[in-house]
């Protein structure tokens, strides 16, 4: 420790012993305890009501507190996913306003541990382009690819139209964004 921990806590040790006596000399001991009355028949009294005095403002003390050390758990490997390719719907594919279609993405597990069950490919940002916003997958082992399907629709207004995926468990999503884009085609 250097020189200035130990004065910095000196001087809190100083502070906290005054305010400990300061608090003890509040405690009188040589007060005379009030007498008791003696043993009568209560008459109702009306007592004024207590009115509130404003307390003087106190000093707050930072005392340092001891740092606990986390407890490990064990490491269960890192989840990961990486794009492999495009079965289906190239970027910018042109689609008919409202036409339905099945965007497929290959995936590799690039992660040290499998996919654990309630594994989904969940729709992160942009438009959703459909019916659902999640597809369940199947656990794949490290290194294994997965096919995965997502029935889609095209938004009716035209231009280029971008949604983007991402594996996820509960609200934690992991390995790279995927994504479909298409351009829908003005009507004739």
């Amino acid at each position: 420790m250097n020189q200035r921990t130990v004065a910095v806590g000196r001087h809190l040790c100083l502070l906290a012993s005054a305010l400990v006596v300061l608090a003890a000399c509040s405690l009188n001991p040589f007060r005379k305890a009030e007498p008791t009355p003696e043993a009568t028949t209560p008459v109702p009294t009306m007592s004024p009501a207590p009115t509130l005095t404003p307390l003087a403002p106190t000093a707050t003390i930072a005392v340092p507190t001891a740092t606990v050390a986390p407890t490990m758990t064990p490491n269960v490997g890192i989840l990961d996913a990486r794009y492999v390719s495009d079965v289906t719907i190239p970027d910018g594919f042109v689609v008919q306003p409202g036409e339905a279609f099945q965007k497929i993405w290959e995936i590799r597990n690039e992660g040290e541990v499998a996919w654990p069950e309630g594994t989904v490919l969940q729709h992160v940002s942009g438009p959703s382009l459909g019916p659902v916003e999640s597809v369940s997958l199947v656990p794949r082992e490290p290194g294994e690819i997965a096919e995965i399907a997502v029935e889609m629709v095209a938004p009716t207004e035209p231009g280029l139209h971008t949604s983007y995926w991402q594996l996820c468990i509960g609200a934690q999503c992991f390995g790279s964004r995927i994504w479909v884009q298409i351009r829908v085609q003005a009507e004739e």
